[in-house]
């Protein structure tokens, strides 16, 4: 099984620790909504700690992304505002059972005004067991990247595997070192910001958003090793470069 994460992606927005909080605690809450394992949320340290349970509020997070701190006996880093704020979670403290944990690491309210992407909220899924298996419907993967895509309003969001990472970026010539992204996954969502996605892709589904569009390209996740599948991804991957939304 591919390793499978959702992200969301943006270019520099300048935000205040307060704003950045709020999309956080509106992502953990959002997410616990689609499904019940992600109603305990743990905070990862910055030192070399277990991570521990905290409550997803916004006057428990707010002075720990403001401070650049996880914990309050280790000092504060000085805060440069351009670089915005980052704050991992997982979904429990016990680092021997990682393969069975979910992740999410965030970058907030950066604006560094250098190339490549600044923000970004990334969902990691457990590599086994139960908790996987739960997840890999595609109900709840849609459910937990709509309500990302709501929580942070990003210009691009994925629901993809290293595996397809990996094909996509070669499929469109960015060398393995770039920090150029490709944002195609079997899920991508493109805000309206970003460009006008084609009518004609032949995707499974593709769903007009208040704020962008996001492409299903086949009823289940795609396995590169299935003709049908890499033929869709290949023309996808074809059609988003003619409108510019991919490199070419």
């Amino acid at each position: 099984m591919d390793n499978l994460y959702l992200g969301c992606y943006w270019k520099d927005r300048k935000e205040d620790a307060d704003a950045c909080t709020k999309r956080i605690v509106q992502c953990l809450k959002g997410v616990a909504t689609c499904d019940q394992g992600f109603a305990e949320v743990f905070l990862v340290p910055k030192s070399y700690k277990s991570p521990y349970r905290i409550p997803v509020d916004c006057e428990t997070l707010k002075p720990l992304v403001e401070k650049g701190r996880n914990r309050e006996d280790v000092p504060p880093r000085k805060v440069i505002e351009k670089l915005g704020y980052s704050i991992s979670f997982v979904s429990g403290d016990d680092y021997r059972n990682r393969d069975t944990q979910w992740s999410m690491r965030t970058m907030c309210g950066a604006y560094p005004q250098t190339p490549g992407l600044s923000n970004y909220c990334a969902l990691s899924l457990p590599k086994k067991g139960e908790a996987l298996e739960a997840l890999l419907r595609p109900e709840k993967l849609t459910c937990l990247l709509r309500t990302m895509i709501d929580a942070w309003e990003p210009d691009w969001a994925i629901v993809q595997g290293s595996k397809l990472q990996d094909y996509v970026r070669q499929g469109a010539g960015i060398p393995p070192q770039s920090p150029q992204r490709a944002f195609l996954g079997w899920m991508a969502y493109f805000a309206n910001r970003v460009g006008k996605v084609p009518d004609e892709l032949p995707v499974y589904s593709k769903l007009n958003l208040e704020q962008g569009t996001l492409l299903t390209l086949t009823p289940e996740l795609i396995e590169l090793d299935r003709p049908d599948h890499e033929n869709t991804v290949r023309a996808v991957l074809s059609g988003l470069q003619n409108a510019g939304l991919i490199p070419a």
